[in-house]
C-alpha cells in the first residue's frame, strides 16, 4: 500500500504548492523568444504567478460547486438556482477578488454568450449554461437605496431577466445557441 504524501506545510494542496513554486524563469525566456503568442510585451514573473493562482482559485471554486451537485439528471430547479448563485459569486471572487462584482450579472452574461471571452474557463461556461437552463433564470444584485436591508442577490426568471437585459443587450438576448431561453 502506497502512503499518501501530504502537501508541504502551509499549502492546502499539492496544486497550490506547485502554483506558488511555479518556474517563471523558463516561461519568461520562452516569451522573449516569441514562443508565447498573445502575451503582452511587459509580462513578468508576478503576472505569470497571478494568472496561475487565478486559474487555480477558479478550479477550486468550480470543484466546490460540483462537489455538492446532485446527479445531472433530475436536478431540481431550486438546487440549480442556489448552485448558479454560488458559481457566479465564485467566478467573481476568482476573477476580480469581489464577492459580487458591480454588474456581474451582465459581465457573466456577455462572457457566456461570447465563446471567445477570456472571463470564463470552459467548465465555468458549461456549468453556467446548464445551471441557468435548469434554474430557469439568472441572478442579479439588487440595490434598494431606500431600504438597504432589502439589497442583495435576487433570482429573476427568464422573462424578467430579458426585460432587465434589453437595454444592455438589444441585439440578441438569448443564452443558448439554439435560441431557447
Amino acid at each position: 500500500m502506497q502512503m499518501k504524501l501530504q502537501p508541504p506545510q502551509g499549502y492546502s494542496s499539492w496544486l497550490a504548492y506547485a502554483v506558488a513554486d511555479i518556474d517563471t524563469r523558463q516561461l519568461l525566456i520562452e516569451h522573449q523568444l516569441g514562443h508565447q503568442p498573445g502575451w503582452p510585451p511587459t509580462v513578468d514573473s508576478a503576472m505569470i504567478r497571478d494568472a496561475a493562482e487565478t486559474e487555480l482559485r477558479g478550479c477550486f471554486a468550480a470543484a466546490a460547486v460540483f462537489a455538492t451537485t446532485p446527479p445531472v439528471t433530475g436536478l431540481p430547479p431550486e438546487h440549480a438556482r442556489e448552485l448558479l448563485r454560488h458559481l457566479m459569486g465564485s467566478i467573481s471572487e476568482a476573477q476580480w477578488a469581489a464577492g459580487w462584482l458591480t454588474n456581474l450579472e451582465f459581465t457573466l452574461w456577455q462572457a457566456l454568450k461570447d465563446p471567445t471571452s477570456t472571463h470564463l474557463l470552459p467548465y465555468e461556461r458549461a456549468a453556467l449554461d446548464y445551471l441557468s437552463q435548469t434554474a430557469g433564470g439568472w441572478w442579479i444584485w439588487f440595490d434598494d437605496d431606500a431600504k438597504p436591508e432589502l439589497s442583495g442577490n435576487r433570482f429573476l426568471p427568464w422573462a424578467e431577466w430579458f426585460k432587465l437585459l434589453a437595454p444592455h443587450d438589444a441585439v440578441d438576448p438569448t443564452i443558448h445557441s439554439d435560441g431557447s431561453a
